[in-house]
Parts: C-alpha cells; structure tokens; sequence
C-alpha cells in the first residue's frame, strides 16, 4: 500500500475526530472512523428529486456546467433551520478558494417546511448572494440514498470527483484544517487532470 494512500484517509479521520463532540467519545470515534473508511471512493448517490433553486442574479456556473464538473462539493443543508441556513454565508466566505478552481460547491436543501423559511431568508435578504444554485431535495431523499450522512453532520460535506466517487469527508466552513486538506486536494488532482 502506498504511505500516501494511507496518510491522507488517516488525516482526514484524526480531523474529523477531534471535531466530534464527547459524549462516548471513544465509541463515536471509531463509528466515525469505520465510516470514512468505507465511505471514501464510494459513490455520491444523488436522487432525481433534486430541483434545482435559482434566486440569486449571477452565478459561476449554472446547474448543467455544475453536473459536468471535474470535481464538485456537496454540502447538507437543512433548510428547516434557521442556524443551518446561515451556514450558506460561511460557504460564501471560501467559495473564491473553489471557484478560482472551477469546483463548484452544491448545496442540497432538505426541508420539512416546504422551503418555506429558506425562500423566506432570501426575500428578507437574510441569504447572502450565493455563487451557485441550490438544490431542493423535494422528496427528502439525499441522506436517505447517503446513509452514512445520518451518522454525523461532520460526514455531510464531500469532496467528489466527475463520477461521484468520494474523495473526502468532512466541512471545511467548520474546519480550518479540512479546509486546507480540500485546497490540497483540489490543486493536486487539477495538475494530474490537465
């Protein structure tokens, strides 16, 4: 096995485990750890309720530039919660990092709410402009194709190649490390695509 192989999946479990709240937190850690192994190069299932949301001006890239993208990030969203909506603000704060690369970053909205108070924040101007659109899951069906996402929100954020296949686990809005894991990542598999 390549060391480079090994290290990175070994990094990528040591930042996310030292993210995890402590309540069991020996039990958890290694629950998580089992996860991230089994999960990178996994595909990404993304399920046909997805619709997508546009109700910024201008954006990077639209819906079918985003589908034909070398890599892209996914984030969760639940978009029934106001704190987690806010996260967009922070995505807006790192996406220059991935659009200097043409990495798009998709943010999936799942709501119980039909939406309603996500539409709400952008018509009151809570919503900052986001550089993509955002994608409702209709029928709430991205963390159920996605299973392990249940397990802990640290998983909801992937970094994934053109295929879908897995390449990292973990949020880089929450993460200064994880978000310099993504950066390195990204730049390594730009030079080895071009």
């Amino acid at each position: 096995m390549n060391i480079h192989s090994f290290i990175k999946p070994l990094t990528l479990i040591v930042l996310i485990s030292s993210n995890v709240s402590c309540v069991n937190q020996s039990q958890e850690k290694k629950a998580i750890e089992s996860l991230v192994q089994n999960c990178l190069g996994r595909k990404l299932l993304l399920p046909d309720s997805l619709v997508v949301y546009s109700p910024f001006n201008q954006y990077f890239m639209d819906s079918l530039e985003i589908t034909r993208a070398y890599l892209k990030v996914y984030s969760y969203i639940n978009a029934s919660c106001p704190t987690c909506i806010e996260d967009i603000s922070s995505w807006n704060e790192i996406t220059p990092l991935f659009n200097k690369n043409n990495v798009p970053v998709v943010l999936v909205c799942g709501s119980k709410d039909n939406f309603e108070l996500i539409k709400y924040f952008h018509e009151t101007g809570v919503i900052n402009e986001f550089s993509f659109p955002l994608f409702f899951d209709i029928n709430q069906q991205y963390l159920v194709k996605n299973n392990f996402m249940k397990e802990s929100q640290h998983l909801q954020t992937v970094l994934v190649d053109g295929e879908n296949n897995i390449l990292l686990l973990g949020n880089p809005i929450h993460s200064m490390r994880i978000k310099k894991l993504y950066s390195k990542e990204i730049k390594k598999r730009i030079q080895v695509h071009q």
